[in-house]
Formats: C-alpha cells, structure tokens, sequence
C-alpha cells in the first residue's frame, strides 16, 4: 500500500477502519507529520487490497497486530530488512521503508503528473519539498526539449 498511496509508513500503520469511507472511496489521516489532515483517494487496486486484509475481532486497525489485541502491526523494519537480503539490494542501508514515498513521487511526476498534484498527494505544505522528487530521467528530460523543439517548428 505504501507504494501506491505516498503516505508515512506510520500514517497507514495505525489507520482504522473507520478512518475508510468506501462510498467516497477516501481513506482520511487526521493528523499527518506537518501538523494537518489528508484524504487520500482511493483506487479500485488500494480498496481490494484493503479488503482483502483479514478483521481481527475487537481490533479496529486496519492491519492488525496478530497476537496483540487492539494494537496495530508493529513496524516492519524487520520483515523490509529480509526483503532487501534477498532482493541482493546492494547499498541496503539506503533502502528505507520511506523510499517508498519517494519512489512514488518520482514514478508520478516522471510519468508527466503535475507537480501540484503530487504536493497534494503526499500532503506537502509547500511545493519545495515536493520538487526534490522532480528528478526527471534521461527519456523524460528528451521529450520535453523535442516538445518545445515541435512548439517552435509548428
């Protein structure tokens, strides 16, 4: 989900159930790092995955803990950790659960979404800590100039 949505990891790991209206298709943070709340819009992808996590009874979070009643799954450094060993990750230490919210980031706006919308997708209070994501590939940066190229021709 981390992949898809942008968000903190902790941001997604203590969300309940009642943080979901799926008539509105939102899931709602109330309370992100810079101090405000955030709706994340949800695609059909995100409420099938969300669905298919099993309910605990008496466990409102959206990923419950298996063996702690009432509690959310525990940080998953230790299972993200096992993922990078096998994957042969080759500086692992600079592969963090957060690199997520960048790889987001830098997918969309590589991708040609507008910059102002990923600011409003991972919820950035101002534009300047949305654009160290605007690292724009080899390809991306080639289309534009032959764009601008077929503006001045045309």
């Amino acid at each position: 989900m981390l992949h898809l949505i942008g968000c903190r990891e902790g941001e997604l790991r203590f969300r309940q159930h009642s943080d979901i209206n799926y008539e509105k298709r939102t899931l709602t943070i109330p309370r992100t790092k810079n101090g405000t709340y955030h709706i994340i819009y949800l695609s059909d992808l995100m409420i099938e995955i969300l669905q298919s996590v099993p309910k605990r009874s008496g466990n409102n979070y959206l990923f419950p803990a298996p063996h702690k009643k009432g509690k959310p799954i525990a940080r998953p450094r230790d299972a993200f950790d096992i993922i990078k060993r096998i994957a042969k990750i080759d500086n692992p230490d600079e592969v963090l659960l957060h690199t997520a919210r960048h790889s987001v980031a830098s997918n969309l706006i590589s991708n040609g979404v507008d910059i102002s919308a990923v600011q409003k997708l991972l919820n950035h209070k101002d534009i300047s800590g949305t654009l160290r994501y605007a690292k724009l590939s080899e390809g991306k940066q080639r289309e534009t100039a032959s764009m601008i190229s077929s503006m001045v021709e045309g």
